[in-house]
């Protein structure tokens, strides 16, 4: 039976980190956002307790927070001639389900693109000339430049309280940093994350004397 919900101003498909990010910034200014999530709410599930969260057999080699592919998987074809067939392994993109998405089994790296990524193609000519790009090689300008994307970059840093140690800061390179990343306005919103360390347990440390 078709259920007729409330009518909002704004509605997201799919509650990943797009959605948090989306929805923070306009429910902040008022305005009523609905987000739609297929899946479940991982809160208080197995993935989100200790030590739950280290099952690596779990988690990693069973894909337990991917889309079940059995049930609905991704289908591929590189040619509107050819029929799309099923992506049986899908390795470096492995959509999420449930609430926050793919955002459940992030590796936490933000890594901001380099300053001459979107003038990517302008760069290969400047550096080797035109005659070195193939004409098959679809490789593009942006259209946009990473000084037009660094404020949302930093607002992004911001809302999710990204750490980091910055390596240059308005052009002038910082100790500990790394001196090869684009500029930024200023320093991570969160200091760089100590190096953890887990410690085996009695059992385990007397398996390896």
């Amino acid at each position: 039976m078709v259920k007729i919900l409330k009518s909002r101003t704004v509605v997201i498909c799919g509650g990943g980190f797009t959605a948090g990010l989306i929805s923070r910034q306009l429910t902040a200014k008022g305005i009523d956002v609905l987000v739609l999530e297929r899946g479940g709410d991982h809160t208080g599930a197995a993935e989100a307790k200790l030590p739950n969260q280290r099952d690596e057999l779990r988690w990693d080699v069973h894909a337990g927070l991917v889309q079940d592919w059995s049930i609905e998987t991704y289908s591929l074809r590189h040619a509107s001639s050819e029929e799309a067939l099923p992506v049986r392994r899908m390795e470096a993109f492995l959509p999420g389900e449930g609430m926050g998405g793919a955002a459940n089994h992030w590796n936490g790296q933000t890594w901001r693109w380099a300053e001459y990524d979107p003038v990517l193609r302008t760069r290969l000519e400047s550096r080797y000339g035109k005659k070195a790009i193939p004409a098959e090689l679809t490789v593009q300008d942006w259209g946009v430049t990473y000084g037009e994307l660094e404020p949302y970059h930093a607002l992004w840093e911001r809302l999710f309280g990204i750490s980091g140690k910055a390596g240059n800061i308005r052009g002038r390179i910082q100790p500990g940093g790394n001196p090869f990343e684009a500029p930024r306005q200023d320093e991570y919103p969160q200091p760089p994350s100590h190096r953890g360390r887990l410690d085996l347990c009695e059992s385990c440390r007397e398996s390896r004397l």
